[in-house]
């Protein structure tokens, strides 16, 4: 069973749970409103991928960060992801190795159109274009894209790392 390196980042309570509870499934509470149609849409398209079912909503993760393939997130990526608030809380970047067989990996340049589209029209799009574009390879659309992928959980035997989120005085190019 083949595996790949996947970055996300979480709460620090999320961190905290992990380490009593052997996986951690996401709350639909943490979902914005606005946002769900589109993220229970790419929950059915990871349930249909792994035949994991879930209720749960799905664990957002880096695949590959700044057009490079198995590129970690920057800086950049953490404040263009998280507010002042966010930090306040306090986020960890989990590293994690997950089975490939339980991720669904698609462009974030095209996942952001797919969600502007569903925030603006209340409504999922009816072409598929949305899906071919986002799903399938090359996933990289233009230099800068970055590749995200989601999971159904997280598990501890996965976590390879946990950090602490600190970007104050750093350059934004800078890997985390």
């Amino acid at each position: 069973m083949a595996s790949i390196r996947l970055w996300t980042f979480q709460r620090e309570l999320v961190a905290e749970f992990l380490s009593q509870n052997s996986s951690y499934h996401a709350s639909w509470d943490w979902t914005p409103s606005n946002w769900r149609k589109a993220y229970r849409w790419m929950a059915k398209c990871l349930q249909e991928r792994t035949r994991e079912v879930s209720n749960a909503a799905p664990v957002w993760c880096w695949h590959s960060c700044n057009g490079q393939p198995g590129g970690p997130p920057t800086v950049w990526t953490a404040r263009a992801l998280l507010s002042d608030y966010d930090f306040e809380q306090g986020v960890v970047m989990l590293t994690l190795s997950v089975p490939e067989e339980l991720t669904l990996a698609s462009s974030y340049w095209v996942w952001n159109g797919f969600l502007d589209y569903v925030i603006v029209h209340r409504a999922l799009p009816r072409s598929r274009r949305w899906r071919r574009r986002m799903l399938q390879a090359p996933l990289f659309k233009h230099d800068t894209d970055d590749v995200q992928a989601v999971i159904p959980f997280i598990r501890t035997e996965w976590i390879e790392n946990i950090a602490k989120v600190i970007i104050a005085g750093r350059n934004d190019d800078e890997h985390l």
